[in-house]
């Protein structure tokens, strides 16, 4: 019996394919391509490896081509591009309305109440 070498394919697909895929955190390429092999695209919609891949917007690859691509290309995090950023919302640390300072009363027991209550001044300038 004569058995032949199975050759394994690759793809280079569009972030946002594998994304949907749900494989978990993948290193993009810089124009934002994720290297998956083709276990791992079964479940695009799709005839062949070669329609699936073709479908997505992505490029076939040999065994070949898929190592010397991640031995050539520098990988990182995605990158989204600027219309996909979330917008951040501008947060203001001065109050909405006006503040009233009112001295502040302290009893001198607590769960007491008393006839003359301690009273703190607003600022350090006042003087009791």
């Amino acid at each position: 019996m004569l058995l032949e070498e199975y050759k394994y394919r690759y793809a280079l697909v569009p972030y946002e394919v594998a994304a949907k895929l749900g494989l978990g955190w993948r290193k993009v390429t810089p124009e934002n391509m994720v290297l998956l092999n083709q276990s791992e695209l079964k479940e695009l919609p799709g005839d062949t490896l070669e329609d699936k891949i073709a479908d997505c917007g992505g490029t076939a690859l040999t065994a070949e081509e898929a190592a010397y691509l991640s031995k050539t290309t520098t990988f990182s995090a995605y990158k989204p591009a600027a219309s996909e950023e979330p917008a951040v919302p501008q947060m203001s640390l001065v109050p909405a309305g006006p503040v009233e300072d009112k001295p502040t009363t302290l009893p001198l027991h607590p769960g007491e109440e008393q006839d003359n209550p301690t009273v703190l001044p607003i600022s350090p300038e006042e003087e009791c």
